[in-house]
């Protein structure tokens, strides 16, 4: 399970980062703007908003699960009414780990002007933090819903 990553939009880059520190203490999932091509809501070092749970579906999604406590805890974006999704992002040109290299090949992607949605050139990068970030992250929901996952889900779920 990883606890941070890159993501690169048709608009921006963003840091997330899910908020959980070394002694395991949960602070919130955290996307922060690093990197920004056009003008935005969000300027670069601010924060995706509104969420103790974030989406990644073809855009990041921050949200408040329904439930809890004696009801039952939703934590599936696409079952959680609409009023408890918080701040997006733009649609998600590709996913990459945290490291100096990662980093360069997450700036490189963004400086391209011909950026697709889940861009095939980055899939294999993208795929490795979807397979890091698996099923059962605390904090991280991998979104297979059809209206709302990332293109390359959408042959799996058709």
């Amino acid at each position: 399970m990883i606890h941070e990553f890159l993501a690169v939009t048709k608009t921006s880059v963003y840091h997330v980062k899910d908020g959980i520190d070394g002694e395991g203490n949960y602070h919130g999932p955290m996307a922060q703007k690093i990197a920004l091509k056009s003008p935005s809501n969000i300027p670069v070092g601010d924060f995706l908003r509104n969420g103790t749970m974030l989406a990644i579906c073809h855009q990041l999604i921050m949200y408040v699960p329904e439930g809890g406590g004696i009801t039952s805890f939703q934590r599936k974006i696409e079952e959680v009414n609409t009023c408890w999704w918080g701040s997006n992002s733009s649609s998600i040109v590709a996913l990459f780990l945290v490291d100096e290299i990662e980093e360069r090949k997450a700036r490189d992607c963004f400086q391209h002007h011909d950026l697709q949605p889940c861009d095939s050139r980055w899939l294999e990068d993208t795929q490795k933090v979807l397979d890091a970030i698996g099923d059962e992250h605390p904090v991280f929901y991998i979104c297979r819903y059809p209206d709302l996952c990332l293109p390359i889900f959408e042959k799996q779920t058709a």
